[in-house]
């Protein structure tokens, strides 16, 4: 299972947080199923509940503006071991969708932008929206590797395209590199 509680508001509701990923390991352990949580790098997790999951998704997309670049990827890395997040749990979130830069509510599939405006693979940024392009998303499967990340996740299948543009693609070939 793979939670996503994108807004404990309080002290009380991470404790609360931390008390259902326990029980919910409990739960589980017997039957030897996996745990996973999607947070963003400022979430806070105290120790129980880190080490009650298998995975921590970091939700590396976003952020104002241009929402998703590679330089706002690894802050959010950092940021989340600053915040004693374990390395070998950290997943690298990443977004197959674009938002508009000046209006985060909009927003388009990656298939969308590429069937409405057939952008290079090394661009990501197009008529006002910014996305991650195959070139981007290489970039950061390529980081994540690099770093001792134990891989990337996406957000969110459905928003692919299912030709040579792909993005899982684009994290396959550079995975196999």
């Amino acid at each position: 299972v793979d939670y996503d509680w994108e807004g404990p508001a309080n002290a009380a509701e991470e404790q609360a947080y931390s008390a259902l990923l326990v029980d919910t390991r409990k739960a589980f352990k017997p039957h030897k199923l996996r745990l996973t949580i999607a947070l963003a790098s400022y979430q806070k997790l105290d120790h129980a509940g880190i080490d009650a999951v298998d995975e921590m998704h970091l939700m590396a997309y976003d952020h104002e503006g241009k929402h998703s670049t590679p330089e706002q990827s690894e802050g959010d890395v950092r940021e989340a071991l600053k915040n004693k997040w374990p390395k070998q749990k950290i997943v690298l979130g990443l977004p197959f969708y674009a938002r508009k830069i000046t209006n985060a509510d909009a927003s388009k599939t990656y298939a969308e932008i590429v069937e409405q405006f057939h952008p290079a693979p090394n661009v990501d940024e197009v008529n006002g929206f910014y996305y991650n392009g195959p070139a981007t998303i290489r970039r950061k499967t390529r980081y994540a590797l690099d770093n001792g990340l134990p891989g990337v996740m996406i957000w969110e299948l459905g928003q692919d395209t299912n030709d040579d543009t792909s993005l899982v693609k684009a994290i396959l070939q550079e995975d196999k590199k």
